[in-house]
């Protein structure tokens, strides 16, 4: 019989490898779906976007990948719409091993993405689609936003459709969905933007006025909304940092981040929901309002 820590070191061994090979094949798609891939100067657009093994957030493989996205236009969009579909991306196991091996075996793995990442770098490529995309396509976008499982991700799809494509039919439909959001931070953004189109939308919706109202009263209430807004991309998992991962990298400040532009959107969604407010609604809005002016100058 072997030796037990004989037996133990076999099946460590067996057990690295199966969370090496898990993890690259989680990763990649098997083969690129043949005949149903779309190619850009007869490569894959997969291969364009990761890159080789350890490039994936290298300049020039994001450069060479956006490149080949806006020639392709919409006709890249199925390829990046189920990269926001799809559980792909490497685990905290996988993140832990490839931190603790040496410089010479790292350079003969996949390099470790989180699926955040991965979603995160196609938000930016679909922002900028030359021409834009057609509304079918803004509908299957708007679709998927509410089952990404980052909070951080829905808020900056959300934004995204908001900033391009807030006049298609399925914004507000969105931002009702979004009200039932488990993160507070989607849900006040969603509710600031229905509250803000109350012509259009439904102004008596139960849920705006009190979430509005509760956000504009209490900065405590906001925060998560500003945090969320703080978009960070090459993430390692939760207790994954380590030996053979660079700084994370963050993006340029492109939402609003501060408290006091969030307080002043809060405000403009309230007034134009004032209207439609039984009188003890407007009563209570007008001390909120009152109390946040005395106490934070709160410019109108």
């Amino acid at each position: 019989m072997k030796k037990p820590y004989q037996i133990a070191l076999a099946i460590g061994i067996v057990a690295i490898v199966g969370v090496i090979l898990w993890n690259v094949l989680s990763l990649r798609e098997p083969a690129y779906r043949g005949k149903n891939t779309v190619s850009y100067k007869g490569k894959p657009l997969e291969a364009w976007f990761y890159g080789s093994n350890t490039t994936f957030f290298y300049p020039q493989t994001r450069e060479a990948a956006k490149k080949a996205i806006n020639a392709l236009g919409t006709n890249s969009f199925p390829f990046l719409l189920s990269r926001l579909k799809e559980k792909r991306g490497n685990n905290k196991l996988y993140f832990e091993f490839y931190g603790t091996m040496p410089a010479w075996i790292r350079g003969r793995l996949p390099y470790p993405l989180s699926g955040d990442d991965i979603k995160q770098i196609t938000l930016n490529y679909l922002r900028e689609i030359p021409g834009g995309l057609s509304s079918e396509q803004v509908r299957a976008l708007a679709d998927c936003v509410p089952d990404l499982h980052s909070p951080r991700l829905r808020l900056a799809a959300f934004r995204l459709i908001l900033w391009q494509y807030q006049t298609d039919p399925s914004f507000l439909p969105l931002c009702r969905k979004l009200l039932s959001d488990e993160h507070s931070g989607v849900r006040l953004e969603a509710a600031i933007h229905l509250g803000q189109h109350g012509i259009v939308s439904d102004p008596r919706e139960p849920r705006l006025f009190p979430l509005l109202l509760a956000a504009l009263d209490s900065k405590e209430q906001r925060a998560p909304n500003l945090e969320l807004g703080r978009n960070w991309v090459q993430q390692t998992l939760p207790g994954a940092y380590g030996k053979g991962f660079p700084p994370m990298l963050k993006t340029p400040p492109v939402f609003v981040t501060t408290d006091e532009p969030l307080r002043s959107e809060i405000l403009t969604a309230l007034e134009r929901l004032e209207r439609y407010l039984t009188p003890e609604q407007k009563a209570r809005l007008r001390q909120v309002v009152r109390k946040a002016q005395h106490e934070r100058k709160l410019i109108r």
